[in-house]
């Protein structure tokens, strides 16, 4: 099942898995609509300026990869696995997701306020399964009173473990807003479609990067290591109809 998913989640990221359309909105203008979103994000005080990169990246006539990032145009055709279809467009993390770890709770604390009270459902790295599965069902939550001390992951973000013997093997898709432990990752896209980046993830391209960006002795990887991994972005009908394909692909095998 385990090599099966891999090829199905590459070929999928490749644009191999389906046939594009070309009626389909290109890639390009869902980035620009992502460029436009994040700027209103800024004015509104919910991303920061350090949390804005002005990144492009574009094929030349060349047939090399270039990277417009803040005014500098850098080479970066060593860092392109892959050649895409003409209507998707490579990104960096950063471009097109917020990211950001959660809160660790000391045992003390986790026993005196957060067991068997009610309140937003609290997700430690243990409550993320190898299996994509998520444990709502832990008895830890957070009260109101203490939310303003937590990060939230939303309903439909996708949280993977980037420290520790389980970093980059353990990943889950929200299906409720959660808080959530600090040795967890939650990618919440600004336009894309959450269950592509839930696979895309997952992929061994992906996979390969996280694996090179790894360090320390318990081996992680930051979350400013992360938000540099390249991501490839298909039109966001495109997205959609991967997601639906590679699930159905996924419940057959």
């Amino acid at each position: 099942f385990d090599k099966l998913k891999k090829s199905v989640l590459q070929e999928a990221i490749q644009g191999k898995l389906l046939p594009q359309d070309p009626a389909d909105e290109p890639a390009s203008v869902l980035l620009e609509r992502i460029r436009e979103e994040k700027q209103k994000l800024l004015k509104e005080g919910k991303l920061k300026k350090k949390d804005i990169t002005d990144s492009v990246i574009f094929k030349g006539d060349d047939n090399k990869y270039y990277e417009r990032i803040d005014g500098n145009l850098l080479d970066i055709s060593d860092e392109v696995p892959f050649d895409l279809p003409d209507s998707w467009v490579w990104a960096r993390l950063s471009s097109v997701c917020n990211m950001f770890t959660g809160n660790s709770i000391s045992e003390k604390d986790k026993s005196t306020y957060f067991t068997g009270v009610s309140g937003m459902q609290y997700i430690g790295t243990k409550d993320v399964g190898f299996d994509n599965s998520i444990d709502y069902k832990n008895g830890i939550a957070i009260p109101e009173i203490f939310l303003p001390n937590f990060k939230i992951a939303p309903s439909g973000s996708v949280l993977m473990c980037i420290e520790g013997g389980s970093a980059g093997r353990k990943v889950g898709q929200t299906d409720r807003d959660v808080c959530f432990g600090n040795k967890l990752c939650c990618f919440s896209s600004f336009g894309g479609y959450q269950r592509y980046l839930y696979y895309y993830i997952q992929s061994p391209s992906f996979v390969e990067s996280f694996q090179k960006n790894k360090t320390g002795i318990i081996g992680g990887v930051s979350v400013n290591s992360l938000k540099n991994i390249l991501i490839a972005i298909p039109p966001i009908k495109e997205q959609v109809r991967i997601a639906q394909h590679v699930a159905e692909i996924l419940s057959c095998l």
